[in-house]
């Protein structure tokens, strides 16, 4: 006979493919108009706040979760392609206000008919009464995982030292995920430079948001192990990178070869050579 665990297993595996269904979905109506699930969801929330007088910034960043730096950064290049405007015109003029632009609303009412044929396929293909079970049931467990039974002080004892040991592992598990969240972004920034270069405009779009995605995980988990407190010594740490980058191509360089190989060896150690530059003089600036 089925436990609890059992049903909560098969709860999370059904929510989760139903969170990857329409993820999916919407990455399909968002690739030919290359905007990522987060640019779109900051559209959501300016459409849903339209009669308002549009969002400011840190009215966005409460509504997205994100910091105010982040959010700046995704109306910067929202407001570039065309797809917000930032008004200065408001009564305060100490408040700026994000507004979508024509663009966006076109665009909404172009996925509306999308939206509303994947919810037809999907829940539509549930009678009337298979939809309500279903609505209620969602409610309930909505309403006891927002209420739940706390347990008692010897749980929570017990708890604290297993804790206190998954805390002490935990930092080099998230070290491990770091390195391997930043080359995936790298891997995934090359692939979709590839496919551009070859014409693959949809793969090239699907890509870049990956690399996106992944970045913003790495700087997740930076901040998560005190990385990123720092600018200038993040901008340093990048210098002494470079350095070690640069030293590997050209011990590479001396053990020769083709002269494609070396060509373009000799222009990537030059490349790491000027960003050393660069980064060094950031961080005597800051």
């Amino acid at each position: 006979m089925p436990t609890y665990a059992d049903y909560a297993h098969e709860i999370m595996e059904v929510m989760t493919a139903a969170r990857k269904a329409i993820r999916a979905r919407l990455l399909q109506q968002l690739l030919p108009h290359r905007l990522t699930v987060t640019q779109h969801k900051t559209l959501q929330h300016l459409r849903w706040h339209s009669g308002d007088g549009g969002l400011g910034i840190g009215e966005l960043s409460e509504h997205l979760g994100l910091a105010c730096s982040t959010v700046s950064g995704i109306v910067d290049r929202l407001e570039r392609d065309g797809w917000v405007r930032r008004n200065r015109e408001a009564p305060d003029r100490r408040m700026v206000k994000v507004q979508l632009t024509p663009k966006s609303v076109e665009l909404f009412e172009q996925t509306k008919g999308e939206s509303e044929r994947f919810w037809l396929a999907t829940v539509g293909r549930l009678n009337a009464e298979e939809q309500a079970a279903l609505v209620q049931s969602l409610r309930r467990l909505r309403e006891v995982m927002e209420e739940p039974d706390w347990p008692g002080y010897e749980a929570v004892h017990a708890a604290r030292s297993e804790g206190k040991k998954a805390e002490e592992r935990l930092p080099h598990k998230l070290e491990e995920i770091w390195k391997e969240e930043i080359r995936s972004a790298g891997m995934r920034l090359a692939m979709a430079r590839k496919a551009e270069q070859e014409g693959y405009s949809e793969a090239a779009a699907y890509l870049s948001q990956a690399a996106s995605e992944e970045a913003n995980h790495a700087l997740n988990v930076a901040k998560l192990l005190g990385k990123a407190k720092d600018m200038k010594a993040s901008l340093l740490r990048l210098v002494e990178a470079e350095k070690h980058a640069r030293r590997i191509k050209l011990e590479a360089m001396e053990i020769g070869g083709e002269t494609e190989a070396m060509d373009f060896l000799n222009r990537a150690a030059e490349d790491e050579k000027r960003h050393k530059k660069w980064f060094k003089k950031l961080a005597a600036r800051l």
